[in-house]
């Protein structure tokens, strides 16, 4: 105990002697003597308008754990254009992204196609089943012919029959 009052004292010297104020910056205000009028002013009434209360109840935002999963939550994929059509391919590409798949290859198909094909590698069928069920110009599955990877999960090659997003028919819409 004693050797706390002892440190304090000791601190509060130092602080003393480190930052006592020089007499020489000392200001020296002389005094002078007030008159003896003071005005006075009425008080004039407010002109503010009155602001009412504002309450509000705050709106929770929907948490990103309440989301529904996409259909292509964790399914990687390999993405090959059938046909010279650049718009369709990149329509795919962007269908895919949407659907949350991850297009992790593309290129150009070996040969070209007159139908949007999904081949799925063996024990992931129904990842490409998901696809064709969540957007109808997904129409053909096959199996893996051999000279695709195995390491991804469905490989997509896009056909002539691709229609645009501006283009493509509503759920359940048929073209004439």
């Amino acid at each position: 105990m004693i050797r706390a009052l002892l440190a304090a004292a000791l601190a509060f010297g130092v602080y003393w002697l480190v930052f006592q104020p020089d007499p020489a910056d000392e200001m020296t205000l002389e005094s002078t003597a007030a008159p003896d009028v003071v005005a006075t002013v009425p008080a004039e009434p407010s002109t503010a308008a009155t602001v009412p209360e504002i309450t509000s109840t705050p709106t929770p935002l929907p948490s990103l754990t309440d989301a529904e999963p996409l259909p292509g939550d964790g399914v990687s994929a390999q993405l090959l254009n059938g046909t010279d059509d650049q718009a369709a391919f990149d329509d795919v590409v962007q269908t895919l992204v949407d659907l949350g798949y991850d297009v992790t290859q593309s290129g150009r198909a070996a040969n070209d196609y007159a139908e949007t094909t999904i081949f799925a590698t063996a024990g992931q069928e129904a990842e490409a089943a998901a696809l064709v069920a969540a957007d109808p110009r997904f129409t053909t599955i096959g199996d893996n012919p051999g000279n695709l990877t195995t390491e991804l999960d469905i490989h997509i090659v896009v056909g002539a029959d691709w229609t645009t997003t501006e283009s493509a028919p509503e759920d359940g819409a048929t073209e004439g």
